[in-house]
């Protein structure tokens, strides 16, 4: 329930921002935290534009003793693995350009466990290709740093609710 506020609060903010700006900001951050049962598999599709970079975090916590560990890979919209079915242990950080745009998915996979859930809190950055024309570069970044300043108010908040 909280990850689904800070979802839609993050979402209202990056809409400020851009009706602020009247521009449109194609660039996007995502968090997500979940959990993986065991002998589960999760997958999620995130629509993210040709050219534009992303930049995928995630920690995984859980397991039996200090093995928090996840099977984990990327497909592209194609079908072709960008990123090939690997054990993670405790955390990644890794980028791509996306080559073509459409939905990547993003697959979570705890089936080899028979006795131990995994949490996962993933956060993924999508970020425009850079524009053509230096004003309308400039007019993105700024609107991208309300964003992103809205979004620090909002985990702020969040994290002030939290304690309390």
């Amino acid at each position: 329930m909280k990850t689904l506020r800070f979802s839609l609060l993050l979402a209202v903010s990056l809409l400020i921002a851009s009706t602020l700006l009247q521009t449109t900001i194609s660039g996007y951050l995502i968090h997500y935290t979940f959990y993986v049962k065991p002998g589960d598999f999760v997958k999620y599709n995130f629509n993210i534009c040709g050219e534009c970079r992303a930049l995928v975090s995630f920690y995984v916590y859980g397991g039996a003793g200090s093995y928090s560990d996840i099977m984990f890979r990327v497909l592209a919209p194609d079908g072709r693995e960008i990123y090939p079915r690997t054990k993670i242990y405790s955390e990644l950080r890794w980028s791509f350009t996306a080559a073509q745009g459409g939905n990547y998915t993003f697959e979570f996979d705890n089936t080899y466990s028979t006795l131990t859930s995994k949490w996962v809190d993933l956060a993924l950055a999508v970020i425009p290709p850079l524009p053509p024309e230096p004003t309308t570069l400039i007019i993105e970044l700024v609107g991208f740093s309300v964003a992103l300043l809205a979004l620090g108010v909002v985990i702020g908040y969040t994290l002030r609710r939290v304690k309390r």
